[in-house]
């Protein structure tokens, strides 16, 4: 079966050291250990019962399982969100357990669980590559002998920028 983040989730990256957030896809599989405990707790709570219906019941404790699972890795540093994508085996397993934990507690045990993409939102991408750039150039800028050099880097700058800006003819 699919599962996947509805919404972006709010991440607190401590080696960027600022928000991010990530959206997160793959498949899962289950099957049914105790029917009595599934039936009395699933099936019994939804009126009109059909497999979709449990489908998302069940993707709602998934998202969340995995969710407080990937915060909990980024918040203690141990991966980065840029990182993330070298470590898909280890995050899967890591969740696998969170959520093995959590769907056993209605008679199902989780047969397989695998995280097929964990990403950034374009936009957040954007804005996380600028800061990459500003801080490089800040470090290149702190290289760099104060005075004379400096001004003319400034001026390169200035000269860029003009050249850049599209004028309306007049």
């Amino acid at each position: 079966l699919k599962w996947g983040t509805p919404s972006p989730i709010p991440l607190m990256d401590t080696t960027l050291g600022f928000p991010v957030s990530a959206r997160a896809y793959g498949k899962w599989g289950a099957k049914i250990d105790d029917v009595r405990s599934f039936v009395t707790q699933v099936v019994g709570t939804q009126s009109g019962a059909s497999s979709d219906k449990v489908h998302s019941y069940f993707i709602g404790h998934i998202v969340q399982s995995f969710s407080k699972f990937l915060s909990g890795v980024i918040a203690r540093g141990e991966a980065s969100i840029l990182q993330v994508s070298a470590l898909m085996t280890e995050l899967s397993n890591g969740a696998s357990d969170e959520i093995s934990n959590e769907l056993s507690k209605f008679g199902v045990s989780l047969v397989n669980f695998n995280i097929e993409s964990i990403n950034i939102p374009d936009e957040e991408m954007i804005k996380i590559q600028d800061v990459f750039a500003k801080t490089l150039e800040a470090k290149e800028l702190s290289k760099v002998e104060l005075g004379g050099a400096f001004t003319t880097i400034k001026s390169f700058e200035v000269l860029n920028n003009a050249a850049t800006n599209q004028t309306d003819g007049s």
